[in-house]
């Protein structure tokens, strides 16, 4: 498990927002949700993930918001842990990088 601060969260989770083919390169970057400490993060990176797998290129607030509202409990620790907010952040920091990686 990564025990890391927030911002390297906002950092890691906006990067594979904004590029989840990332995901693909696993000699350089192995991830899983085990690897992050809160619930809440572990929940984003497997949607991140399950919507990279199923063709998404580049992911935003709302798909993360639509795929975790199916998951009662995910979606309650969305509410309840200010989600929405930690995923505009994520998404907001890590845009300025997006235009680099085209």
């Amino acid at each position: 498990m990564i025990q890391n601060d927030r911002h390297t969260i906002i950092q890691v989770l906006g990067c594979l927002m904004n590029k989840p083919i990332l995901l693909s390169e696993t000699d350089k970057y192995l991830l899983e949700p085990g690897d992050f400490n809160l619930q809440l993060d572990k929940f984003i990176f497997s949607a991140i993930y399950n919507l990279y797998l199923n063709g998404a290129e580049r992911i935003h607030v709302a798909d993360i918001d639509n795929y975790l509202k199916e998951n009662s409990f995910a979606k309650s620790l969305i509410e309840k842990e200010n989600g929405i907010s930690f995923l505009q952040d994520c998404e907001k920091q890590n845009q300025v990088y997006a235009d680099d990686w085209s």
